[in-house]
């Protein structure tokens, strides 16, 4: 199974930029520090990486390693909290993020797969501050129900839109995967050119 993921991911990698890499933009510590639209450009130039979480069953291509970050953070989802691990890379023209729950068997047997991916959706948007634009029905591996979401952020938290905000949602048994991006409307870098081939590159091991 590992074999054939390398096999399809790699190409992907390649074809943006082995020199140009994993995971809010789910949760509070990721915000994104502000950046004067008069700044100079950062280089495109970023190191990059295959990323792969043994706890978190996921392997993930990040845009970005110079500045990894690891958390445990509590989120208030269907009214309780939950321990969510958070892991996330900035570079100076957007975050990566990566972001998992684990809730007890009893919450996600008492609530419906749309209901459970609805209220991390609503979750997800209020902690970014940012306001739907579009919403589609995904899966990963073929097997896990998903959601697809873009929407408007306000990156730097003064009340104006300021960034692209994308991210996919998992329901992978008992445990929630959020893999978002946010990228600053300046889109320095190209960073918006990385959003679809990182938010893709998630490969989540359910077994």
């Amino acid at each position: 199974m590992r074999h054939q993921y390398h096999q399809k991911i790699m190409p992907r990698i390649v074809g943006f930029g082995l020199t140009l890499l994993l995971l809010s933009a789910c949760s509070t510590p990721v915000s994104s520090t502000s950046i004067a639209p008069n700044q100079v450009q950062p280089s495109v130039e970023v190191a990059s990486a295959n990323y792969f979480s043994e706890s978190g069953k996921f392997e993930v291509w990040l845009p970005a390693t110079q500045s990894i970050h690891e958390a445990v953070v509590s989120q208030a989802v269907l009214g309780m909290s939950v321990a969510c691990q958070v892991l996330w890379s900035r570079d100076y023209g957007a975050v990566w993020l990566i972001q998992y729950c684990d809730f007890p068997q009893e919450v996600t047997t008492k609530f419906t797969v749309d209901e459970l991916l609805d209220a991390t959706r609503d979750h997800v948007l209020q902690n970014e501050h940012a306001v739907l634009i579009d919403e589609k029905d995904i899966s990963s591996n073929n097997l896990y129900p998903g959601r697809s979401i873009t929407a408007d952020a306000a990156m730097r938290g003064t009340g104006g839109f300021d960034g692209t905000y994308e991210a996919r949602i998992y329901l992978v048994n008992n445990r929630i995967y959020c893999i978002a991006a946010k990228v600053y409307e300046e889109n320095w870098g190209d960073r918006m050119s990385m959003m679809d081939p990182f938010l893709e590159s998630l490969y989540i091991d359910g077994g």
